[in-house]
């Protein structure tokens, strides 16, 4: 069950959408992926891809629905973010693969049982924050691996069509809420 709402010490968070996230053409569930505002953030348009443009503070929920590993899904997020380095300038390209470098060493490690979760925090100040069961594993300070996460679930070429479709929807529905 995705909690309606988070609270961390940076702030209260709301759902707008979750979805489940399928791995292999046997379209196993691998885990639900869910996206949180801010509670105090307030929506311009009633397009998901706003966010990716704004300095607000969202939270990518990640729980697995079976047995899996820290290195399994950080793996997982190697595969779709190192693709997109190489298409940055020399210097952005560079600091890009050190905010990857850091967040290969320090995601979370180990078995991650099902219920287990694991939050990826982009703040408004441009860092990544790694949470794993309430304990802030490594902070990363890295505007462009923040969008590059959230862009993987709310961006064209997405992680899951699930999760994206049900968290446009949410943002839709939320952004009318605050009168978007």
């Amino acid at each position: 069950l995705v909690p309606k709402k988070l609270s961390l010490k940076d702030g209260n968070f709301t759902c707008v959408g979750a979805g489940v996230r399928q791995i292999t053409i046997f379209k196993i569930n691998m885990y639900v992926g869910a996206i949180y505002v801010d509670e105090e953030f307030q929506p311009k348009s009633r397009e998901v891809s706003e966010l990716l443009n704004k300095d607000s503070d969202v939270v990518i929920r990640i729980e697995p629905v079976r047995d899996t590993t820290g290195g399994h899904l950080r793996d997982g997020f190697m595969r779709v973010l190192a693709p997109q380095v190489e298409k940055l300038d020399l210097v952005e390209r560079e600091n890009a693969k050190k905010a990857l470098d850091l967040f290969r060493q320090h995601f979370v490690s180990g078995p991650i049982p099902p219920g287990r979760s694991i939050l990826l925090h982009r703040t408004s100040t441009g860092t990544v924050k790694i949470v794993y069961e309430n304990d802030e594993v490594y902070e990363i300070s890295s505007r462009w691996l923040g969008n590059a996460l959230l862009n993987s679930y709310i961006g064209e070429k997405n992680a899951s069509k699930d999760i994206m479709e049900k968290v446009k929807r949410g943002y839709r529905s939320y952004a009318m809420e605050k009168g978007a």
